[in-house]
């Protein structure tokens, strides 16, 4: 069985699921990806299954020519951003390919999501079946584009939860807040920053803070003994940096779901996240496995990171191991067979 990915940037979550698909389904997987204009430096392995295809390679004519020689019962679509993927896929829709969108985008009540509400018959039911979403937030989107329960497939992203392993950390949790993701405003590392330091002023204590990754502010970061900084890692180098363990922190402005909170989660972090995060509904319970702050306020970033220092050793890893068991909520193999329902299901 062929199946098709029609993708933008591809990550390590990427093909975790695209390797449950051959793994666990004897699938061969297709993936057209973009190789121009990424955001991050992600080296994608070579898999048994897995066949690759530079976007930059493929006019529209060839991914057309592809559709046919393949002939796959299931075409993925990473949502609208590319115009080409989108006409491609029609031909080989009316010859009964399924062809199905991903995205994650929240429900907000804005003049743009209201816009693409009304104007879903032709930005999304023209071209795909089926909508698949990570979460809650994104159900509500998808029911206001016209999709019924029944066109709405759930788990769209998942961590590698067998590279995140939670028996793979120490006894003790490190005495350390770890960031990892784009060095960029909307994640809102330098409020991280500025809560880490008011943290140490109001409560003296000798927690460290580490931000991982890559991004424009990487260069604005002032040197500080307690704050250390480490550039983008593969999924490989990022899971044995984990095995330091620590408290996990996404403090983003804006973060539609946020797969990193879910790897941290599967490798036994507690964790603190803003209420932007998609993913905090599914992965974090209050005062459970860690604290959800109110987006974008100082006083609630700084009071949960000493909440945290404040915990005892055997709290926190009571938390992290609660994080592992929520964890569990989505995996690979369950992404990868709630994709494959819509074979057993009849356009409608």
């Amino acid at each position: 069985m062929n199946i098709v990915y029609f993708y933008s940037e591809v990550m390590g979550y990427t093909l975790a699921v695209i390797k449950s698909l051959v793994k666990d389904h004897g699938a061969k997987v297709h993936v057209v990806f973009w190789d121009k204009g990424l955001h991050t430096p992600f080296e994608l392995p070579a898999l048994e299954g897995v066949h690759y295809y530079k976007r930059s390679e493929m006019s529209r004519a060839r991914l057309e020519q592809l559709l046919i020689d393949l002939s796959p019962p299931l075409l993925y679509i990473s949502g609208r951003m590319d115009s080409d993927y989108l006409k491609a896929s029609v031909k080989v829709r009316r010859k009964g390919t399924i062809v199905v969108s991903g995205f994650d985008n929240q429900w907000k009540p804005s003049l743009k999501n209201y816009a693409v509400m009304i104007l879903s018959r032709w930005l999304y039911k023209k071209y795909f079946d089926f909508i698949w979403i990570p979460g809650t937030y994104q159900y509500e989107f998808a029911k206001r584009l016209g999709y019924s329960n029944q066109q709405i497939i759930w788990n769209l992203l998942s961590a590698d939860t067998d590279l995140f392993r939670f028996e793979d950390l120490p006894k003790e949790v490190n005495k350390q807040f770890v960031f990892t993701g784009r060095f960029a405003p909307v994640k809102g590392i330098e409020l991280l920053i500025e809560a880490f330091l008011k943290s140490k002023k109001v409560q003296p204590h000798n927690w460290k803070l580490v931000l991982i990754g890559n991004g424009p502010l990487a260069e604005t970061f002032d040197a500080h003994e307690d704050i250390q900084i480490m550039n983008f890692m593969q999924p490989e180098q990022l899971a044995e940096k984990m095995h330091e363990g620590g408290v996990f922190v996404l403090p983003s402005l804006n973060e539609p779901w946020g797969v990193v909170l879910h790897e941290y989660a599967s490798a036994g972090f507690p964790i603190i996240c803003s209420e932007a995060c998609g993913a905090a509904l599914t992965f974090v319970q209050n005062d459970y496995n860690g604290f959800i702050v109110l987006t974008g306020n100082l006083e609630a970033l700084t009071e949960s990171l000493l909440k945290m220092v404040r915990l005892s050793s055997d709290e926190l890893k009571q938390m992290g191991t609660r994080s592992h068991e929520l964890s569990k909520k989505i995996t690979p193999l369950i992404s990868s067979s709630s994709l494959l329902s819509v074979l057993k299901n009849k356009r409608t």
